[in-house]
């Protein structure tokens, strides 16, 4: 097992990524909107891809990702470290894809009322004839 420095030495871009992604959530967490500018450089291109993947609607797509950096800015301070920011940032996309997809879903819904048959005061059925007999 490689000790912190050994493993610094064998992948030098891991003590500088994760001391970046430090700086970064520090900053997020002090409310710096830079950082999150930055950051949406970064990742809103493949939070897109993700969230359109999910979805397949461009609108949908679109408001996920400022939903996202939204959530992200508001919810830093809940952000654990235990993975990297990159892994929560697509998590978080994840979750509001599917979120959205599930809401056009129950938009596609329809009354039950709106299909069920309408009758006249004497009791018959109102209607075309054709349905009538198909009854």
């Amino acid at each position: 097992m490689l000790t912190g420095s050994e493993h610094s030495r064998m992948n030098p871009g891991a003590t500088m990524r994760s001391g970046t992604e430090a700086t970064l959530i520090d900053q997020l967490r002090g409310g710096d909107t830079a950082a999150l500018e930055g950051l949406m450089e970064q990742f809103a291109p493949r939070v897109h891809r993700l969230a359109y993947g999910i979805t397949r609607n461009e609108a949908d797509a679109e408001e996920i990702v400022q939903d996202v950096f939204m959530s992200l800015f508001r919810k830093i301070e809940g952000f654990e470290g235990r993975a990297a920011l990159g892994t929560w940032i697509y998590r978080i996309t994840v979750n509001a894809a599917l979120i959205k997809r599930r809401g056009k879903r129950v938009e596609l819904e329809v009354l039950l009322e709106d299909h069920l048959p309408t009758f006249r005061e004497d009791g018959h059925r109102e209607g075309d004839r054709a349905l009538l007999l198909a009854d």
